[in-house]
């Protein structure tokens, strides 16, 4: 087995993808990936595109507000007024 704590996340991943017996290399990877800001990790198809709504909406929602633009579509010139 690798000391594979002192491995970079890169380094690391390579490691388990050659050695996909080691379950503890495997589950210390997964806990530096969840650990990261903004990073979602997904088992199936369905829980990405979820995940990918969730995000678009997201973007759309920060960019229509900073536009002024409303929920229904109506642009506000003033959106700090309301």
């Amino acid at each position: 087995m690798t000391d594979y704590m002192g491995l970079s996340e890169s380094e690391l991943r390579k490691y388990i993808k050659q050695n996909p017996q080691d379950e503890e290399a495997f589950q210390h990877y997964l806990t530096l990936v969840r650990a990261k800001p903004n990073r979602v990790v997904v088992a199936t198809e369905e829980q990405f595109e979820a995940e990918l709504r969730i995000k678009i909406g997201f973007v759309n929602h920060q960019a229509t507000t900073a536009l002024g633009v409303n929920s229904i579509g109506s642009y506000n010139p003033y959106p700090e007024c309301v």
